[in-house]
């Protein structure tokens, strides 16, 4: 039997973390019946921050050895009103916890802590984002819970003033993380500039992480659009390279939109700018509904291919968009792999001995394709270095005589699978 080591590895810190926030409401009982609730709470509080003080510094130090240059403090103003913000909600709702924790059972706290998960979707209404039916039936069931527990068996409905602390410290919680929410996306962890992140690319053993974005940016504009009464056609990557288009879809269900158009576009990059720039032509020049558009761009996108030179399929396989076989076999010594997007996904296309071999056996491979439809143009993308691109200028510009295409440097999400080195060509076959 074949084990995942990293899921296995995520798994058991998932479990530990339940664990560690379980054990904790009895830690917390406990230890503020010896030294009162806020002197428990300042005694943790300094503790997490002598543990992030020390892991701060480690991994800047490691920063600093990849790239000096990379800057600490940025966007200092809005990290420190995000931090005073944020601290003072964290403060408000730990020490409303500590206080209720104290009067009431572990269980009881540990349950009405975690009501903030309902909290947090129901207070978005008031900020303009309206919860689905889902959220309404958790919210109904976490009511029931509550009275279970804290209220069946009494004679009156009533509820002692620690689980009333318990209930505030969940509302408190609730409002610091849409706090966070709020803040987060104005400041990431650590900012690179394109220059930087290709300079950690190239020397860092530990390859970056990357994202899809999460249902409420979808929300947002979807939420948007109903309220202005729109039409949204969504064109997203390739379902076999993300998890996007699921999260775009979860979005539409959750806010009740159904006036949305999703198109798997099964390309990526310069390969859904084909589309959306096609679906405007389709929309100002034709004239054509939203429906009409999206039916003629399922067509479209079966047509559309990415074509690239790389310089190790190292990055692709680490970041599990590439079979290991696949690799081993593109990662010979010596040999350069020719990649295609086909069908929404990468496929080892050719291999050649050095760049120029690898580049003679993209130039076949787009023959082989079908050639290249001049009416939708094309582009060339690059990751770091841009000269890579002479030997496809030359060759569009000679064999094919075709020239204005568009030039673009990958971003750092498509650039962590493709790694550095990397040229490559997004066009439209020939009917």
């Amino acid at each position: 039997m074949n084990f995942d080591k990293k899921q296995l590895r995520n798994t058991l810190l998932l479990l530990l973390g339940a664990l560690i926030w379980g054990t904790a409401f009895v830690a917390q009982s406990v230890g503020s019946g010896y030294v009162g609730p806020y002197t428990f709470l300042a005694a943790r509080s300094w503790l997490a921050c002598a543990f992030l003080i020390v892991l701060i510094l480690l991994r800047r130090g490691k920063a600093r050895k990849a790239d000096p240059g990379v800057p600490f403090w940025i966007n200092g103003r809005m990290l420190l009103r995000g931090g005073v913000f944020c601290g003072i909600a964290l403060f408000a709702a730990s020490a409303a916890q500590q206080i209720g924790i104290g009067t009431t059972s572990t269980a009881k706290a540990g349950f009405l802590t975690a009501l903030y998960v309902v909290l947090v979707p129901l207070l978005g209404v008031f900020f303009g984002r309206r919860p689905g039916v889902k959220l309404g039936i958790c919210a109904c069931i976490s009511l029931a819970g509550l009275y279970l527990l804290c209220l069946a068996g009494h004679d009156t409905l009533t509820l002692t003033g620690g689980e009333w602390m318990l209930l505030l410290c969940s509302l408190l919680f609730a409002f610091q993380i849409m706090l966070v929410d709020h803040y987060s996306p104005r400041l990431d962890g650590v900012e690179l500039t394109a220059d930087e992140f290709y300079a950690h690319l190239k020397v860092d053993k530990v390859p970056p992480r990357t994202s899809q974005p999460s249902p409420q940016s979808f929300m947002t504009i979807f939420e948007d659009a109903k309220e202005n009464g729109d039409q949204v056609i969504a064109i997203l990557i390739s379902s076999n390279l993300s998890g996007t288009y699921q999260c775009a879809r979860l979005a539409a269900e959750s806010c009740d939109f159904e006036d949305v158009f999703f198109v798997d576009s099964r390309t990526a990059s310069q390969g859904e700018g084909i589309l959306i720039r096609e679906a405007l032509r389709l929309r100002d020049e034709e004239h054509l509904p939203a429906h009409a558009i999206v039916a003629e761009l399922e067509q479209l996108k079966q047509r559309i291919r990415i074509l690239a030179v790389v310089d190790s399929l190292k990055h692709l396989h680490k970041g599990g968009r590439l079979p290991a076989a696949v690799a081993l076999v593109g990662g010979a010594l010596g040999v350069k792999p020719v990649l295609s997007v086909v069908d929404g996904q990468i496929k080892l296309a050719d291999t050649a001995r050095g760049r120029p071999g690898a580049f003679v056996a993209m130039f076949k491979n787009i023959e082989k394709m079908g050639g290249v439809d001049p009416r939708y143009g094309y582009a060339l993308l690059y990751s770091d270095e841009k000269g890579v691109l002479a030997p496809l200028h030359h060759y569009m510009h000679e064999n094919l005589h075709m020239t204005g295409g568009r030039v673009a440097r990958l971003g750092p999400v498509i650039a962590s699978h493709a790694g550095p080195g990397c040229a490559g060509l997004v066009f439209v076959t020939k009917e």
